[in-house]
């Protein structure tokens, strides 16, 4: 099996209204008034107080956030590898934060009128109905896309009116990029799992019973560590061992675990360090 086959491309946009607008007007006013020269200062007027726009944009983070997650690297900003494995994962988890968006969106819409009959009392002066979109296009201002591309096959270059020799070239420069994209890949891998690893080695270290402050140990903690644990293993694309090692030994070793145990058994917390350690060990290569 191929490493094209057992990858993808997935990319994330989403487009969210900026709700502001430069006033000309306003910083010219502000240049003759401040002796400043022209087109020095720049007025920008919100339209919208930023309260109605924020759970769009936490659900529009969630998105980015979980779609950095479960993908790697990919050949250029906004197309990230995606293994095959996570697809599903990948797939519904998308399509329930779109919607989400969109439900927090068609919110917006409903009240969106009202916030216009108040813009002037808000604005003042300032106020131009020109600068808001009518209430029957808002929703257009927002979008949740996503997308999924196949990884280019060196092996796959026939092309009408190229020549041999430069389908030749096509193809080797397509399979040096897909070298060096999956090289990346396991190497983003290894140090999401250093990461996952060192931060609960830190925790379960220097965790004081009792003390307020320093290495807390949080259930958030232990899930990423637990969550990582099965990422590693779907992810790993190249089939690298070490990665399958060291995914098969966390699931084994943290799946149980529960941070109020970790918190009340100083032995429990050195033993799980002293593993992390081990798996640390076995990644530094």
């Amino acid at each position: 099996m191929s490493l094209t086959s057992r990858s993808m491309f997935a990319s994330l946009n989403i487009s969210i209204w900026q709700a502001s607008v430069t006033d000309r007007a306003v910083a010219m006013r502000a240049e003759i008034e401040h002796d400043a020269e022209n087109r020095t200062i720049k007025a920008t007027k919100r339209l919208v107080p930023p309260q109605y726009l924020i759970p769009i944009k936490r659900i529009a983070q969630l998105g980015r956030d979980r779609h950095k997650q479960l993908t790697l690297p990919g050949l250029q900003e906004g197309m990230q590898l995606l293994a095959t494995k996570l697809f599903d994962d990948y797939a519904m988890i998308q399509s329930q934060i779109k919607d989400s968006f969109f439900e927090e969106v068609k919110r917006f819409e409903d009240i969106y009128p009202s916030i216009i009959e108040k813009a002037p009392a808000r604005l003042g002066k300032t106020f131009r109905p020109e600068d808001f979109p009518a209430p029957e296009k808002i929703a257009s201002f927002f979008s949740y896309d996503v997308r999924f591309h196949r990884v280019p096959d060196s092996g796959n270059w026939l092309l009408d009116d190229v020549d041999m020799e430069d389908m030749d070239r096509l193809r080797n420069e397509v399979e040096t990029e897909n070298n060096n994209l999956y090289r990346e890949a396991s190497r983003e891998l290894f140090d999401r799992g250093r990461k996952a690893l060192e931060n609960l080695f830190d925790q379960a270290t220097n965790f004081k019973e009792g003390q307020s402050n320093g290495a807390i140990l949080r259930d958030a903690t232990l899930n990423s560590v637990k969550e990582m644990a099965y990422l590693i293993s779907a992810m790993n694309i190249t089939g690298d061992p070490v990665l399958d090692v060291v995914s098969k030994e966390m699931q084994e070793k943290f799946i149980h675990l529960e941070s109020k145990t970790l918190r009340n058994d100083a032995k429990e917390r050195a033993s799980i360090a002293d593993i992390a350690k081990q798996l640390l060990g076995k990644m530094d290569v």
